[in-house]
């Protein structure tokens, strides 16, 4: 199946209201718990479901979290959205057990600098970035958003599975800055429930959340 972007996700009622909340809380600052070098999952069950919501620090994912203003740097950052929803990174993000249990269905992936733009300085109507935004730069007005100077990642992935068991989750090999991963009760924000270091082996019962 073809994983696609989007900007909402459309999935089974049982988790509409949980996605929407990540949608619009999440969204609106693209800030959630933000500590380097860790990944915050929320995974949301059922029969024939399963529902990833994620939050990672945008440090983790291109290296900054300030707005893109050179070449290099806005390559980088359409490169990791790329990577973060494109078919063929899934299988390397997420191994299911027993193989072949879980199909990609939808995923949603956004960030507060994907968002960043440039506008004139005489402009009197403020969009909704700019309202968002703690300062602009200098030299070109570029606004620079999120939360006390930090810029997030959050993503949702949602798979059809039957007999699934286990996970294990992989961000690090496309994103080796990720050192632990925090599972969540609930949702992105919630008691950590577990954590996991990457360089362990990171395999999830899913029976255990």
């Amino acid at each position: 199946m073809k994983i696609l972007k989007y900007t909402v996700l459309k999935t089974i009622t049982l988790f509409a209201g949980s996605l929407l909340l990540m949608n619009t809380s999440l969204a609106e600052g693209l800030n959630g718990p933000h500590t380097h070098g860790e990944l915050e999952v929320s995974i949301l069950k059922a029969p024939d479901e399963l529902v990833f919501e994620m939050v990672v620090p945008a440090k983790n994912i291109v290296g900054f979290e300030s707005a893109a203003k050179t070449d290099a740097e806005k390559k980088r950052l359409k490169e990791a959205e790329i990577a973060l929803y494109t078919a063929e990174n899934i299988p390397v993000l997420f191994n299911f057990f027993p193989r072949g249990s879980c199909l990609p269905y939808e995923s949603y992936v956004n960030s507060d600098l994907l968002n960043v733009h440039s506008h004139p300085k005489n402009q009197q109507k403020e969009s909704f970035i700019g309202k968002l935004a703690k300062k602009s730069l200098d030299n070109d007005d570029v606004h620079v958003v999120g939360k006390d100077g930090h810029s997030d990642f959050v993503m949702s992935y949602v798979f059809e599975c039957q007999g699934v068991s286990e996970v294990a989750l992989h961000f690090e090999k496309i994103f080796p800055s990720i050192k632990k991963i925090n599972i969540r009760k609930k949702n992105v924000e919630g008691k950590i429930i577990k954590t996991i270091k990457t360089n362990k082996n990171t395999s999830i019962k899913l029976k255990d959340i």
